[in-house]
């Protein structure tokens, strides 16, 4: 039997509209505004609520799985009984999972409700699996990053119509896109694509990853839970994670737009950065 019950998770509305005001040019008028839909999911964890999720519906399955994995609750797809819904209770959805047993309790586990942040503090990185500094590892170029950035503006449709939703796009080392979430938290949006890499048993083939957002602390220690070795940003990191992408070994970029970005620790993944690594990085 699945483990997985789709039923009942019927993709919600995404969108809703709103009567609202605008003032452009000196003149105010009424318009209708288009907004991304925000609504709860309690999620619980072998009979018990942990916590609950503002998203955008749809999804549930994927983001609850990335959830309990970006928390160590779940190392594996394997590591799963099943993940299910609720009969919704007070007007709320809720989901149901259930772990594969004590087998996944052991180092880097986190209780329920605990984040990457409360773990991932300075000197903290056991059983997390994290990679060091690049040694003998295939590098990119700046062109893979381009391309990587085309193909992730293409997948927001949502934030076009909207312009109030996250994204995260995981790709493998050749720039093939693994998996994709949008929603209206960019914490989810990283936990639904993690959750879809899940069910397809693929994390091992993350390479790098690009969110919509900024890029702070808990952002570094998903992507050093997923073990990639570049995460990118559309907007600044805090310093927070440059600190922590530092000490992991990851490769963390911002300002990410059209052929342009910052680079801010373990420049030596990127190829053309070799030459500069010695003046931009004494």
């Amino acid at each position: 039997m699945s483990r997985v019950r789709r039923a009942g998770e019927e993709r919600g509305p995404a969108t809703c509209r709103r009567k609202a005001a605008r003032v452009s040019g000196g003149e105010i008028r009424s318009c209708a505004s288009v907004l991304a839909v925000e609504e709860p999911l309690e999620v619980h964890v072998d009979g018990r609520p942990v916590t609950v999720l503002m998203r955008l519906p749809g999804d549930d399955i994927h983001l609850t799985a990335g959830f309990c994995f970006s928390r160590g609750l779940a190392g594996s797809w394997d590591d799963f009984r099943a993940i299910h819904p609720l009969p919704p209770q007070g007007g709320g959805s809720r989901i149901m999972v259930r772990l594969a047993g004590e087998r996944i309790r052991g180092a880097g586990s986190v209780p329920p409700g605990a984040g990457p942040n409360s773990l991932l503090s300075q000197g903290s990185f056991s059983g997390w699996g994290c990679r060091g500094a690049p040694n003998g590892e295939q590098t990119i170029t700046l062109d893979d990053l381009w391309h990587s950035k085309e193909e992730f503006d293409a997948r927001q449709a949502l934030f076009e119509t909207t312009g109030c939703t996250h994204s995260a796009s995981i790709f493998d080392r050749r720039g093939i896109l693994l998996a994709f979430g949008e929603d209206v938290g960019r914490r989810n949006a990283f936990d639904k694509a993690v959750g879809r890499l899940l069910l397809r048993r693929s994390l091992e083939r993350s390479h790098r990853v690009i969110v919509s957002s900024r890029v702070n602390r808990e952002l570094v220690a998903r992507a050093v839970r997923l073990r990639v070795r570049i995460l990118c940003g559309l907007s600044a990191p805090t310093s927070g994670a440059v600190s922590l992408a530092e000490e992991a070994g990851v490769t963390l970029i911002g300002f990410l737009r059209h052929r342009s970005l910052t680079l801010y620790t373990h420049p030596g993944r990127i190829r053309d950065f070799t030459a500069a690594c010695d003046i931009c990085f004494l």
